[in-house]
């Protein structure tokens, strides 16, 4: 076997492979599954160069998106295994997985808002991770209303957590799946405090790591009303 004992975080292509010794002399197509830990997703690794007759290395390169939903010390599992013949002894190997928290950027929000019942409010953030986007778990905010309480249904410590969305949905502004911009909108009440409020944007990974806080405020001001 040939793997890192540890994938960085943000690490760039680095190779994993396995050599083979096949009696029948590759008779058969054989195929190198690589997994990380018990039942996680299976990797195949290709044949990179046939060494003699009877022995050929298998590998692939992998980056640290290899560590999305993992962290600290894991164990690698290589087996081989032909269409007919039964697979080979399953060889392991320790390998640390370093995984660090996603990453908020670019946040949109509105500046000042009218009090009008049934309006609106649109927001935007974009999210990044350094195992890639398959590792963000959920991007999610809060709102600190202008006496210092938090808003949304729940009352629980800390505010409700309303969570964004990178699906495509329409109804939440979303305008392509899986492109890491996140969006929400929801309508202003018709009794919603005026002044300044506070949207306090959070990201969790798939090992619950949690990214740094981005803060945006936005000023609710009262109804202009138009005299001819």
């Amino acid at each position: 076997m040939e793997a890192p004992d540890t994938l960085h975080s943000g690490s760039q292509p680095v190779l994993f492979a396995a050599t083979v010794q096949d009696s029948a002399q590759f008779a058969e197509q054989i195929e190198v599954a690589m997994r990380v830990g018990q039942g996680g997703e299976v990797w195949t690794l290709l044949l990179q160069d046939s060494l003699s007759s009877n022995t050929a290395l298998f590998g692939a390169m992998f980056d640290s998106t290899l560590a999305a939903g993992f962290s600290g010390t894991q164990t690698l599992q290589f087996q081989a295994a032909g269409a007919e013949a039964s697979g080979s002894k399953t060889l392991t190997q320790e390998i640390y997985l370093e995984n660090e928290p996603p990453v908020l950027f670019e946040p949109d929000t509105p500046d000042t808002l009218q009090r009008q019942t049934g309006a609106r409010i649109q927001l935007y953030i974009s999210a990044s991770d350094p195992q890639g986007y398959g590792d963000i778990d959920s991007v999610y905010f809060k709102f600190r209303k202008p006496d210092g309480s938090f808003g949304g249904a729940s009352q629980k410590a800390g505010g409700f957590h309303f969570v964004l969305v990178d699906n495509g949905s329409r109804h939440h502004g979303d305008e392509e799946e899986g492109d890491g911009r996140f969006a929400f909108n929801f309508s202003i009440v018709e009794d919603a405090l005026l002044g300044t409020y506070t949207f306090i944007f959070c990201s969790r990974d798939k090992v619950g790591n949690l990214g740094g806080i981005v803060q945006a405020d936005f000023e609710l001001v009262p109804l202009a009303r138009y005299q001819e």
